[in-house]
């Protein structure tokens, strides 16, 4: 819930900030924010489903790498 609240505010101060040419990039960057939340909502469906009570590692390792990815590509970009 967190990571689509975060992506919506993000999104919505991008639309202010980025001038129209930059609408192709937007659209990927909002893309992937979707991404994102598709893999997050997987990763509780099989959280939900396995019943550990606790996210494992390796799933947690891969969700840690796509938002670096996608930091890297994207969000840093928001700073300059």
């Amino acid at each position: 819930m967190f990571m689509t609240e975060h992506f919506y505010h993000e999104e919505e101060a991008m639309k202010e900030i980025c001038p129209i040419a930059d609408s192709g990039r937007f659209l990927s960057h909002a893309e992937d924010h979707a991404n994102l939340s598709d893999k997050a909502l997987d990763l509780v469906v099989e959280i939900t489903e396995t019943s550990t009570g606790g996210m494992p590692a390796s799933l947690a390792e891969n969700l840690a790498s796509k938002l670096e990815t996608h930091f890297q590509r994207f969000d840093k970009y928001l700073d300059s």
